[in-house]
């Protein structure tokens, strides 16, 4: 049968592809960090929002197609945060923009969200590059185990006869993990596996909050959702406060659309230790995803009646000390990681070692 429909343009047919393309690839982190970093910069000049838009399509080309729904969704009413949505901005910085109308730090939180993203793109570039080596390593070393107990392994049992002595059980443990090396690592592989789906499955059940308090009894990761959240709440809160709002509006808001699913959550609790007549020292006081300190922090602000300022100032401490304790632990990464290649090499070296050693052994 012969197709008798009209045959479509082959550029306008590129053209289609290329739409879909770029509308269905994520932004990278280091282009969110740089839009946003660009339009904050621009609205503090005096641009206006669709005005920075338009100047930001000639400063990121690549992106032309995306900023131009932006400029469509905006005159539609659609506001910032919810356009951003639509092209693969995290939830994290869509939230915050939200929240940014309300309070009307805006330009600020733009520039702030571009320097976010810019020290999570910096720190993930760091623990690839701990663990780029040290992981290749580490595959190199057990390929070269797999190899030996492939090739050199018969050859092994006959030649390493266990001897009664303690010597023997070296040998014996040593030609068992030969054997056994391919079910170790599918194991291995298979239980990472299990208490990965596993885990997301469970977490799926759970709340943002209730995945916050799993979170915090993690004794790795404990400090950093304290420090996290600690930081989040501050910062959003101290917004507010700058404005004159009271804790009931602001606990209000904070439960609208706006807000992520943490904060609905972490505000409805704030809201209900204030209807039993509840300080806000004492409800932060009450959950152990908030660090210590910052109870103390909110009473004394309170008291001074800086409350506003010292949760700026606190939260601008907590994110800090946050980014310092991941610097830190993916310092400590690397040299465990290479102690494990260590042990796996001289593990491979022993082997080899093992026939010269053991018809050395015989001979006296």
């Amino acid at each position: 049968m012969i197709n008798c429909e009209k045959p479509m343009h082959v550029d306008t047919l590129r053209r289609r592809i290329t739409w879909r393309i770029s509308s269905e690839k994520r932004w990278q982190a280091k282009e969110q960090a740089y839009f946003l970093k660009r339009l904050g910069e621009l609205l503090k000049e005096g641009f206006s929002l669709s005005d920075g838009l338009a100047f930001l399509k000639m400063m990121q080309p690549k992106r032309v197609d995306d900023i131009q729904r932006m400029l469509a969704k905006l005159e539609t009413g659609i506001n910032l945060a919810d356009a951003l949505a639509g092209c693969g901005f995290s939830e994290q910085v869509v939230s915050q923009l939200r929240l940014s109308f309300l309070h009307g730090k805006l330009t600020e939180t733009l520039l702030f969200c571009s320097d976010f993203l810019t020290e999570k793109d910096k720190q993930l570039h760091k623990l690839r590059k701990v663990l780029i080596y040290p992981l290749f390593l580490l595959v190199f070393a057990n390929a070269m185990l797999i190899a030996i107990r492939q090739v050199l392994l018969p050859s092994l049992e006959t030649m390493l006869v266990p001897s009664e002595e303690g010597s023997g059980l070296m040998v014996r443990i040593i030609l068992n993990y030969l054997e056994n090396l391919p079910l170790i690592i599918l194991g291995t592989m298979a239980l990472g596996a299990g208490v990965f789906l596993l885990s997301k499955s469970y977490l799926k059940k759970k709340s943002a909050f209730q995945k916050s308090l799993l979170f915090c009894r993690v004794p790795l990761f404990s400090k950093w959702v304290q420090l996290y959240y600690s930081f989040f709440f501050c910062r959003e809160y101290a917004y507010f406060f700058r404005n004159g709002m009271q804790l009931n509006q602001i606990v209000s808001l904070m439960r609208g659309d706006e807000g992520t699913a943490w904060m609905k959550e972490i505000s409805g609790l704030v809201e209900e230790g204030l209807m039993q007549g509840d300080s806000l020292t004492t409800i932060i006081k009450r959950y152990p995803i908030f660090k210590e300190e910052m109870g103390w922090i909110i009473y004394h602000g309170e008291l001074t009646s800086q409350l506003p300022i010292k949760l700026s100032m606190y939260s601008e401490e907590c994110f800090r000390l946050l980014i310092a304790d991941i610097e830190q632990k993916i310092g400590w990464l690397q040299p465990v990681l290479f102690l494990m290649v260590a042990v796996i090499v001289m593990a491979i070296y022993l082997i080899l070692l093992m026939p010269m050693l053991s018809s050395l052994g015989g001979m006296y």
